[in-house]
């Protein structure tokens, strides 16, 4: 789980129209979404709903969530890959490679006891919690992580 900060730079609205999440060493697409299938995981500026396009100047963020077998080999470093539509042009911008943190995963076990519980804004696509952004001492920060 993680997220991706984009800024659109331009004067028009950007709608992504292509993303891709691929292993460097194995050259393996771990993600691949197109179309409105963007919308489950971009949200434009502090909106925490769901979009498939950046407003002219506008900040959004990809809310990441990759799962791969229990077993595979760890990954060292990400490449993701966005096509976006500006206007009536395509443009394609690979980005630098990011360093996945080795540090073993944090199990978590349940918070409650006893029977009559239910388990509500999880993880994942979850559009609350996870996605709530406050900016505290000027840093855009995510209190739920």
């Amino acid at each position: 789980m993680y997220e991706l900060l984009l800024r659109n730079v331009t004067r028009a609205p950007v709608r992504i129209t292509t993303f891709v999440v691929t292993d460097v060493a194995t050259g393996r697409a771990l993600l691949r979404l197109t179309g409105n299938e963007m919308k489950t995981i971009l949200s434009d500026g502090g909106d925490r709903g769901q979009a498939d396009e950046l407003p002219a100047g506008a900040t959004g963020t990809l809310w990441m969530d990759i799962t791969v077998a229990s077993d595979a080999a760890p990954m060292r470093q990400l490449m993701h890959d966005l096509t976006v539509q500006v206007g009536e042009q395509s443009v394609r911008y690979q980005c630098a490679p990011v360093e996945v943190d080795a540090a073993p995963a944090i199990r978590l076990g349940s918070p409650l006891a006893g029977s009559g519980w239910i388990a509500a804004d999880s993880c994942c696509l979850n559009i609350r919690h996870r996605r709530a952004r406050l900016c505290m001492n000027g840093t855009l920060c995510l209190p739920q992580r």
